[in-house]
């Protein structure tokens, strides 16, 4: 597999410097060698890494690889001059002759034999590492160039830029043409205004920064594949730093697992994207987010992935709730949201993972006027939502246990059953709960009976009412 410049996102001197290859002349056969990257070729004939591949009689096409062996049916090859193009060059398997090293566009490298397709190139010039400039693109030469004098920060005018030494040094070496007009340069800035931003008017132009060019990938993307790709590619502080609207709406395009179909790129590309979202999105709230909106967040973030959503996004899911149940709980302490507080967000408050510590004592004051007058039967999700969570949430919890305990007398027996399980086992109200278990031994299911004398045995709890209870399960 043959990486291009565009895939290993590399600077220009670095990706030369690592794909600088050098011929190793071995004495056995005359023009016998071994392929090998330069910056390993310091390790001797036994050392470093070269290119390998797996011929043998029955194999007649191989991928190439780099690798340390040195095996000789594996590693040598013969160059040899090429009949089609003069100073070129083929590279022959000094074991298996007639299997030439052949680039097979647009990505493999392999050993081939027989006859080769139309599409396949087998002759190869050996080029001066000197001519690595000729390579340079445009803009390779004009990013350097413009950050040099600020344009990362400020624009920068065309007239300076195009005074700038390894600018002409471009034009007259390798273009060998005039440095460009204005309107070429407006024309090139234009086409690619991910990256620049020219104002024609005044004739300068700027870098956009990193959060700027994710952000106008991300508006030009046109399929999941495509936005995973961008934010995969993303540094994760430049995700970090995008805007809330923009990560809002990637929690709807990346909130769905992989397409069955996709291939492996695609979905590492939308695992990787998929995570940084998520670690995002606590971050992005803390900029002055209204209580509505968080609580919105938390929604779309708690489907994010589907119900059965791969292990790793599920974890990561739960992290990013657990931050945002932290961001609600800091604005229920510290801001008044006792307007946005209904019955059915408090409802949702007390399923989300709050910092009850922090705002226990203050929620349980906002919801207290929610509560007076409620059926038990609606008391009940509440009660049980909070009791999961003790002794954190005990403020709102003991409320709640209290104003469900003023209507156990009046209730339908399974509502006081239920009601009365859910106290024993958060341990609320429990001097009262014997005697309200003994007046639905014969009315409430015996199941619930029999799991709230448990519960009130676990407790520590005796007297006559509790051995009543007892005798009563006992007989059954």
């Amino acid at each position: 597999f043959v990486q291009s410049r565009v895939d290993t996102k590399m600077e220009f001197y670095d990706f030369f410097r690592d794909a600088k290859f050098s011929l190793w002349w071995l004495p056995e056969v005359n023009n016998m060698c071994r392929l090998r990257p330069t910056t390993t070729a310091a390790m001797g004939q036994d050392g470093g890494m070269n290119f390998n591949f797996a011929l043998s009689r029955n194999v007649n096409v191989s991928e190439v690889v780099l690798s340390p062996g040195t095996m000789p049916e594996s590693a040598n090859v013969i160059a040899v001059a090429s009949p089609v193009f003069r100073g070129a060059f083929r590279f022959e398997s000094a074991h298996f002759q007639g299997h030439y090293l052949a680039y097979k566009p647009p990505t493999h490298l392999r050993m081939v034999g027989g006859i080769v397709d139309e599409t396949t190139a087998i002759d190869f010039m050996l080029v001066d590492y000197a001519h690595m400039f000729n390579y340079m693109t445009m803009e390779e030469v004009l990013m350097p160039a413009v950050t040099t004098l600020g344009g990362e920060r400020d624009y920068v005018s065309l007239r300076t830029l195009c005074t700038d030494t390894n600018v002409l040094s471009y034009f007259t070496n390798v273009l060998k043409k005039p440095i460009w007009s204005d309107d070429d340069f407006e024309t090139f800035f234009a086409s690619r205004s991910g990256e620049w931003a020219y104002d024609a008017k005044n004739t300068q132009v700027r870098l956009r920064t990193k959060i700027e060019q994710l952000t106008n990938n991300l508006r030009r993307s046109r399929d999941l594949s495509e936005v995973a790709a961008s934010i995969s590619g993303a540094a994760e502080y430049d995700v970090l730093h995008l805007p809330l609207d923009t990560l809002e709406q990637m929690l709807a395009v990346l909130g769905q697992p992989a397409p069955p179909a996709a291939s492996l790129s695609v979905v590492v590309s939308i695992l990787d994207s998929q995570k940084k979202v998520l670690v995002a999105i606590p971050k992005a709230c803390e900029r002055d987010v209204s209580f509505k909106r968080l609580l919105s967040i938390f929604d779309q973030v708690s489907l994010f992935g589907g119900p059965q959503p791969d292990p790793q996004i599920a974890k990561w899911r739960e992290d990013t709730r657990q931050e945002l149940g932290e961001l609600v709980s800091e604005q229920i302490r510290h801001k008044s949201v006792s307007k946005d507080v209904t019955l059915a967000v408090l409802d949702k408050l007390c399923e989300m993972p709050l910092d009850w510590r922090a705002c226990g004592d203050r929620l349980a004051k906002i919801a207290v006027p929610l509560l007076e007058g409620l059926p038990l039967a609606r008391l009940l999700p509440l009660l049980r939502a909070t009791v999961r969570t003790l002794p954190n949430s005990a403020p709102l919890a003991e409320k709640l246990a209290a104003m469900a305990q003023k209507q156990l007398r009046h209730a339908e027996a399974e509502a006081v059953g239920e009601a009365v399980d859910i106290m024993v086992t958060g341990g609320l109200c429990l001097d009262a709960m014997p005697s309200c278990l003994e007046n639905i031994l014969d009315s409430a299911p015996f199941a619930s009976v029999a799991s709230i004398l448990a519960g009130l045995g676990e407790r520590g709890l005796e007297g006559d009412e509790v051995k009543h209870c007892a005798t009563f399960v006992g007989e059954r």
